[in-house]
């Protein structure tokens, strides 16, 4: 590297280069502007947040990479919801137990 940078400060275009992406690397993307539902974490929400996502690849305003990235974001938040949807539903039948039990075990 000391090389290159000697190289760099003689003017040797090549080496100034590779000195100037060390220092200041060059991004592998960018902010992606994307017309996204506010419901996002209903299904119905999802399945339109995709469906939005498509219609911007298919307008060429996203590549395909940047919706396969801003796709797992969704999956992610579609999990999440999943995961708190089913801990609310496990939690009501718990409760339901519960009160069943209680019910059957006091005298008349």
């Amino acid at each position: 590297m000391e090389k290159a940078v000697e190289l760099a400060i003689g003017g040797a275009p090549l080496a100034l280069k590779l000195c100037l992406e060390r220092l200041v690397p060059i991004p592998q993307d960018r902010p992606v502007q994307v017309n996204l539902p506010s419901k996002q974490s209903e299904p119905n929400g999802i399945v339109a947040a995709h469906n939005n996502l498509l219609a911007s690849v298919s307008t060429g305003d996203i590549t395909p990479q940047e919706a396969q990235g801003i796709s797992a974001l969704l999956e992610a938040r579609r999990r999440s919801w999943e995961s708190a949807d089913l801990a609310d539903q496990l939690n009501r039948i718990e409760q339901r137990l519960f009160e069943n039990k209680s019910a059957k075990g006091r005298p008349r």
